[in-house]
């Protein structure tokens, strides 16, 4: 493994992406990349290096190595930074959007989407962060979906902000699928119809945890608020 290693820092020394991993954490990611979108993501990187080092053993501890040495390793730059260098903090900062705005960015270039529209997407979020605020949500634990899809323009004037319009119907996909979308208050009897939606998720469909709160963030929002 120490030979790998030195071959690692004469590739970074003469240019090349190189990507070390452990074999561990690896399977993890394969396990979880269709379920994750950072795992995903994670993946897609590792699938763009030109030299993959992956450690097999349990006493190598390679991320000790890294930490040791980041002047001759290639450190993972977070994706905020790397779109924006120079204003990052101004995107991780928003007082309700920010805590979301690495993993959305990832969320998004995990799909697929090329690094000028990623930035066009963020920008526009800076503005719905600022319509969430209007509607006096202070953090993202209190957005529920009526709030975020009342931050898009009204129907029929989506042409007047495109971006905005865009950027909700992504925000309400990738806070759908990491749970993070307040749910509406139920009646006990919603509550017990989700919780038996919820066990058949788990039990009969075989779902990742993920993704079935995923699912039950979606029905929650079609349940009835109270027993008529």
């Amino acid at each position: 493994m120490h030979l790998a290693i030195a071959f690692g820092q004469t590739a970074v020394e003469k240019g090349y992406k190189v990507c070390f991993e452990r074999v561990t954490n690896l399977i993890k990611l394969l396990k979880t990349a269709e379920v994750q979108k950072t795992s995903e993501y994670r993946i897609r990187r590792i699938m763009k290096s030109e030299l993959v080092i992956i450690d097999g053993s349990s006493t190598f501890q390679v991320g000790s190595l890294i930490a040791s040495e980041p002047s001759t390793l290639v450190k993972e730059v977070p994706m905020l930074q790397e779109l924006f260098p120079r204003v990052h903090g101004r995107y991780s900062s928003l007082p309700v959007l920010g805590p979301t705005t690495e993993g959305f960015a990832a969320f998004l270039v995990g799909r697929g989407y090329p690094r000028r529209l990623v930035r066009f997407h963020l920008r526009a979020a800076r503005r719905v962060d600022e319509r969430l605020r209007r509607r006096r949500c202070r953090s993202i634990t209190e957005v529920t979906r009526a709030d975020l899809l009342g931050c898009a323009p009204a129907a029929g004037r989506s042409q007047e902000d495109i971006g905005r319009s865009a950027v909700v119907r992504l925000l309400e996909v990738y806070l759908t699928e990491q749970g993070m979308l307040r749910r509406p208050e139920l009646s006990n009897a919603a509550e017990q119809r989700l919780g038996e939606y919820g066990r058949y998720l788990e039990k009969v469909r075989g779902l990742a945890r993920s993704t079935i709160e995923a699912h039950l963030a979606t029905a929650s929002h079609s349940l009835p608020i109270s027993i008529p």
